[in-house]
């Protein structure tokens, strides 16, 4: 409904940042649809097509937080404004993760857990961590 009214009225799909319309909706490597675009080529906003109410996922700059993030379910907060307006949360039973946007296009991730064990499958993803104690 809501691309039926969008034919006749395309403001609604945005004028700065805009969502695309599905014929022009495509499929990421890792099966996650791009339905948004940041005016800028900023970040892009992608969906899972096989979840009947999919999370939105933010593509930042090209660079992918899934791999780290895909065991962790995202707490449905507004972005933490501290220390950017990017701050975001994900938990785990036992772990909890924060990743954040940093200057010249790399994220900052700090993960805590009741126990480093917890940690190891972490330390698996070939991530250039600065300080690693899984």
């Amino acid at each position: 409904m809501f691309y039926r009214l969008a034919r006749h009225r395309p403001a609604l799909l945005g004028v700065q940042n805009r969502l695309r319309p599905p014929h022009a909706w495509r499929e990421e490597h890792d099966g996650l649809i791009v339905f948004g675009d940041e005016n800028q080529g900023g970040f892009t906003w992608l969906f899972d097509p096989s979840r009947p109410d999919p999370d939105v996922w933010i593509d930042q700059d090209g660079y992918e937080l899934r791999r780290e993030t895909a065991a962790l379910t995202p707490v449905p907060w507004e972005p933490w404004r501290w220390p950017n307006d990017s701050t975001r949360f994900y938990v785990t039973p036992g772990v909890i993760a924060k990743t954040t946007d940093q200057w010249h296009e790399n994220t900052s991730v700090w993960v805590g857990a009741v126990h480093r064990s917890v940690l190891r499958p972490l330390g698996r993803l070939g991530i250039p961590w600065t300080d690693f104690d899984g």
